[in-house]
């Protein structure tokens, strides 16, 4: 035997030995299986190659060349079937085809060499023992040349992509090791190959040889990385280096014996460093848990979830999550502990973060009303200990829905920020400063040793939260109401003080605003009324205990009445007749001013139908519109449905609305009004010249008339100024084309007063009509019914 064949030889007796003794590691392991046929190939090509090479004539060397092929044509299909199961590609396998794919050019290469051997010469004796005379030229030569370099290839690609997606540190060297020694052995093998069997070399076909390399590559890997090799303990292992958490393996005394590369991850330290140091080299020196502290909790069962700092290579701190319990044998003997730690780092800082949310308003980053009662109780237990006082200012920006319907809700939101940040800039630094939501806010003064300290701080916020607001290039101006309550004076509760501080900051607010005011008890039994009001006023439609009087209208050049205004009053049971004036605002704030306003208009409208039916065609019905009454959506449609119900003239209807309602929404007043004009249905500025005093403000509406304000009227028999002025704005009007009321005319001096204004304003009588006691107070349908009969207001009609 030649020096080629004991090579050869020897390749015969590592593939062998390969194969078999994968296979006994893990004969479960589909992996391992196929790599075991593989090795069986390798092992009967290079068999076959022996006694091929060493055969003792060419007769000899046909028998064994057949059965090399077997190995040779079936390895570069085991190849391919061992890269795709490596890789985890196995669900190309689980297909029929697939298999097809693989084995079936196998099996016709070698069924064509055993039947017809398309692509041999002969065989040729070298100086080294036989070789193969090989037809290039054949197809069949070229078809085994294909698959034998297309399936090692794509078996190479699968590897390589393995290689650099690898998961963990382990697969990335088992796929290296494979790689670079089967591209190797690859590389060697075929240029044996090509050199015997192209070249006419005088050298065997070794090819086995330099498969040998790959053979010794996975070798090293068995025992190195335990490639191949699928059993509990190599699976626990790569589990352990696949964790991002740390686990650490210590004995029972604490010291350490594993740490895998998650360890090194979170904490720096090389895990090779770290085995045999105590574990107390990962806790800071004020730990309150230390290794002898965490061995005591685990002789008592397990750790979960324990909250602990480590100390990193570089002394910095981490907080971490601890879970740890005991590791023992299957003799019950314990081997020591497992640790594993989890870094909580965004856990913590998301937790602060939430916690701060649930304490703050999102907006202005100011404490919210959770964070408060916090504050509160703080307090009221600091002024107990200490025998002082604290004061509450509830505050609210006046006018602030003008800026969000004007400017827009960003505007508003950037000036909630503005003000916000006055107002932490203006109070102490031992106060808190709290939005409670909308634009009102709370501000808690602390620790005042007399109750009226508060008054210099609230005074600074009013000062400051005046000043000008640059947002966005637009100026604003606002204003603050601000309520105060002091304990224990005025509470000695959360609810009460708070409660107390709100109805103070409404009296401020209903009391010319921009300022403050401090809680009374007066203001306690006002809103209590407040509340009973509103009750009885609930059920006083149900009970019918509204009722509707009647004031004239009276046209000053003919002084007959043209028109009468329908005014409500409540029939209490208890308290007896109560005028609108002390029930009205009640009514608006609580929205029952809108049943109300529907039960006032559909009364006056089938009363005045009659009286229209019963002789009086053209008089007039004024009814008032409250805020909320006009800005209902359904408006129209509800006046004209009353019309209809009722059967009362369109025209002669006629809507009274006061200037704040038609400013508070100029676009929804003009859409409204335009649109009941154009049904013939009349408004008149009510109170003019107690708001805006500007009949500019409504030039684009079609408005019928105004009616002056009693302000005017009052002193205009004795105060020539009030003469001028009330001229001036009749002429206005005129010119405007809007008829003039004159509302309050209680007296003959008034009257004649009024009258006599025509010589300033030559052409016609200054006024179109005057309202007031003078002529009539608001009367029942019975007494107006007798009003209607007179020709005159002057004769004696009583």
């Amino acid at each position: 035997m030649n020096g080629f064949a004991l090579i050869v030889f020897f390749s015969f007796l590592v593939s062998l030995g390969l194969g078999v003794h994968v296979l006994f590691l893990d004969r479960q392991s589909v992996q391992n299986r196929v790599f075991f046929a593989l090795n069986m190939s390798f092992a009967i090509w290079s068999f076959a190659v022996v006694f091929f090479i060493t055969a003792p004539d060419a007769a000899g060397c046909l028998v064994w060349d057949l059965i090399a092929s077997i190995g040779y044509y079936s390895f570069a299909s085991f190849v391919l079937h061992f890269f795709l199961v490596f890789t985890g590609k196995t669900g190309f396998l689980h297909k029929w085809w697939a298999y097809v794919i693989l084995y079936a050019p196998a099996v016709i290469l070698i069924a064509a060499k055993v039947t017809a051997d398309p692509f041999i010469n002969g065989y040729i004796r070298g100086s080294n023992g036989w070789m193969t005379d090989i037809r290039t030229e054949s197809l069949w030569f070229l078809a085994s040349v294909v698959q034998y370099i297309l399936y090692c290839l794509i078996g190479f690609a699968l590897c390589l992509v393995k290689w650099r997606q690898a998961q963990s540190a382990r697969e990335r060297k088992q796929a290296r090791i494979i790689l670079i020694s089967g591209l190797s052995a690859f590389v060697i093998g075929s240029a044996s190959y090509f050199m015997s069997a192209l070249w006419d070399i005088d050298m065997p076909d070794i090819t086995v040889v330099g498969l040998i390399l790959w053979s010794a590559g996975i070798l090293y890997g068995i025992q190195k990385y335990k490639l191949l090799v699928i059993n509990p303990k190599t699976a626990a292992e790569d589990i352990l280096e696949t964790i991002m958490d740390s686990v650490i393996l210590v004995d029972s005394r604490g010291t350490i014996l594993h740490a895998n590369i998650g360890t090194a991850d979170l904490l720096g330290h090389d895990p090779d460093e770290l085995a045999g140091t105590d574990l107390d080299i990962l806790f800071p020196e004020d730990s309150r848990v230390k290794t002898d502290q965490l061995m005591d909790l685990l002789q008592q069962g397990p750790v979960r979830n324990l909250q602990v700092e480590f100390l990193t290579s570089h002394s910095l701190r981490v907080p971490v999550m601890v879970s740890a319990s005991e590791c023992i044998d299957n003799d019950d003997d314990l081997l020591g502990y497992v640790i594993v730690s989890k870094d909580i780092t965004k856990l913590r800082d998301m937790e602060k973060q939430l916690k701060h949310l649930a304490h703050h308003d999102v907006l202005t980053n100011l404490p919210n009303r959770l964070l408060l009662n916090d504050r509160l109780a703080q307090a009221i237990a600091r002024a107990e200990r200490n025998k002082t006082f604290f004061a509450v200012a509830l505050l609210d920006l006046d006018l602030f829905k003008q800026v969000n319907d004007v400017l827009g809700h960003n505007i508003g939101d950037l000036l909630l920020v503005e003000i916000a940040k006055r107002l932490t800039e203006t109070v102490r630094q031992s106060d808190t400063v709290v939005r409670l939501g909308g634009d009102e806010f709370v501000i808690l003064i602390d620790a005042l040793r007399r109750p009226e300290h508060y008054e210099k701080v609230v005074q600074k916020v009013l000062e400051r939260v005046a000043r000008p607001c640059v947002i966005q290039s637009h100026k604003i101006n606002v204003s603050a109401s601000i309520g105060i309550s002091i304990y224990p004076t005025d509470g000695h509760d959360m609810e009460s003080l708070m409660k107390n501080a709100d109805l103070a900051m409404y009296y401020a607010k209903n009391h010319g605003r921009n300022q403050f005011q401090s809680f009374s008890t007066s203001m306690s039994l006002n809103a209590i009324e407040r509340v009973r009001l509103e009750g009885g006023l609930s059920e006083a439609l149900a009970n019918q205990e509204l009722l509707l009087l009647y004031q004239p209208v009276i046209d000053i050049e003919t002084e007959n009445i043209i028109g009468v205004e329908a005014l409500v009053q409540w029939n209490h049971p208890e308290q007896g007749v109560i005028a609108a004036a002390k029930f009205m605002q009640t009514a608006e704030e609580s929205g029952l001013i809108i049943p109300i306003g529907e039960w006032v208009l559909e009364s006056a409208c089938r009363q005045a139908g009659r009286w229209q039916a019963e002789g009086h065609p053209d008089l007039q019905l004024s009814v008032n519109l409250s805020l909320r009454q006009f800005q209902q959506k359904n408006l129209c449609e509800f006046i004209l449905d009353t019309l209809d119900k009722t059967g009362m003239a369109a025209e002669n209807l006629l809507l009274e609305i006061t200037e704040s309602t038609v400013m508070s929404d100029i676009d929804h007043a003009i859409d409204t009004i335009t649109n009941l004009y154009a049904h013939e249905i009349r408004f008149i500025i009510d109170d003019f010249g107690a708001g805006y005093s500007s009949l500019l403000y409504f030039r684009k509406l079609p408005l019928y008339a105004v009616k002056l304000d009693r302000f005017f009227t009052t002193d205009i028999a004795d105060d020539p100024e009030s003469a001028a002025i009330v001229s001036a704005v009749i002429a206005m009007a005129h010119n405007m084309k809007l008829k003039v009321i004159a509302a309050g005319i209680e007296n003959d001096r008034q009257f004649e007063q009024l009258c006599s204004l025509d010589q300033l304003l030559i052409g016609s009588p200054v006024c179109d009509g005057a309202q007031g006691h003078l002529f009539s107070e608001p009367v029942a349908v019975a007494e107006m019914e007798s009003l209607l009969l007179q020709p005159s207001w002057k004769q004696d009609m009583f």
